[in-house]
């Protein structure tokens, strides 16, 4: 159902009304965050202390030493800095 409706949202035409690529956008989100929780929640089964360990490994490998670069600095740009 996802792969019918982002085929359907890559054949709109330009001159089709903006309510049908709104319409087909929420529903291609709205499949996808299902399939997405319907995998975590399979993959929490099995993977929590590995998980735990991959997460500690991201903060450590990449977060971790880009924290003292500008103490002000936040992870998520500000709306001005996305302009």
């Amino acid at each position: 159902m996802l792969f019918f409706c982002l085929r359907r949202l890559e054949k709109l035409a330009p001159d089709d009304p903006p309510e049908h690529k709104q319409r087909t956008l929420a529903v291609v989100w709205v499949l996808f965050t299902v399939l997405n929780l319907a995998f975590a929640w399979r993959a929490a089964e099995i993977l929590p202390p590995l998980l735990a360990v991959a997460m500690a490994g991201f903060y450590v490998l990449i977060i971790y030493p880009h924290a003292d670069d500008d103490p002000g600095r936040s992870m998520i740009p500000s709306a001005e800095q996305n302009v």
